[in-house]
């Protein structure tokens, strides 16, 4: 499980719905962007055998990315995914600051 949340995994994560932006722009046009979490989240939660710390974190992790996907088709993906990690590492650096 430690494996699975990686700034690399996010990376990938970013650069894939980057390169099929035209269909995660048309399922948001259609209003059905929660297919696209739900998706993401069946990839994300352990399937059999996890423990609360590692379900919290799946679910975490996954409401995390999505955010940030989310904000990032709503903004018409300006950013470039490496753009997009900068900021990611930008908001977990935030985070250590307080």
């Amino acid at each position: 499980m430690r494996d699975r949340f990686t700034l690399q995994n996010a990376k990938d994560f970013l650069q894939f719905n980057y390169e099929i932006r035209s269909i995660v722009q048309t399922i948001y046009s259609s209003d059905m962007q929660s297919a696209v979490y739900d998706a993401f989240y069946q990839v994300m939660m352990p399937q059999y055998g996890a423990n609360a710390k590692e379900c919290y974190q799946a679910r975490f992790y996954s409401y995390g990315l999505f955010g940030l996907l989310d904000e990032w088709v709503k903004r018409g993906f300006k950013e470039t995914p490496d753009e997009m990690v900068n900021i990611l590492y930008q908001v977990m650096d935030d985070r250590n600051d307080n």
